[in-house]
């Protein structure tokens, strides 16, 4: 394994970098930079609870083109910065998204504001067979910043 420390770099061919002590970065961003998430399948059907942000894969089951799978989201509050992304494996039912309203009792979900779209938001995003959606937490909603198929919000507004 590579290793930073008292020695400075010392290369030894892996593409494993270990820093010995503590990291601290100053100054400007770090830009170009990514964490990769390992994605997690939950269960396809029933109520299911996401527990905290990451990339989840859901085969929505159901039955007559009405789904059985309802995921409820971790509160954007305590996930202030992160990435929430979940993605519809079976394509054949829609699939539901619920969360509990934020502490000043406002929405959950919040559309992005485009040029011919007033905000949208709500506490209840039904999304169409193989739909994904991709959240970020701004410590208080979770976003919407990007998604496919085709959505609902209902429930509580801003």
């Amino acid at each position: 394994m590579a290793k930073v420390d008292s020695r400075g770099f010392v290369d030894d061919g892996s593409s494993s970098l270990s820093v010995a002590g503590g990291v601290t970065v100053t100054g400007g961003l770090i830009v170009g930079t990514s964490i990769g998430l390992s994605a997690q399948t939950l269960a396809g059907s029933g109520s299911v609870a996401i527990s905290a942000p990451g990339f989840y894969y859901v085969p929505a089951s159901g039955s007559s083109g009405e789904g059985y799978f309802t995921g409820s989201v971790p509160a954007a509050a305590a996930w202030p910065g992160s990435q929430l992304v979940v993605k519809d494996t079976l394509g054949v039912f829609n699939w539901l998204l619920t969360g509990s309203a934020t502490v000043n009792n406002g929405s959950v979900f919040v559309l992005p504001i485009t040029s011919s779209v007033q905000r949208i938001a709500g506490t209840k995003l039904s999304i169409t067979p193989s739909g994904s959606v991709v959240f970020v937490s701004d410590g208080a909603r979770w976003l919407m910043t990007a998604g496919s198929g085709s959505f609902t919000l209902t429930g509580l507004t801003l």
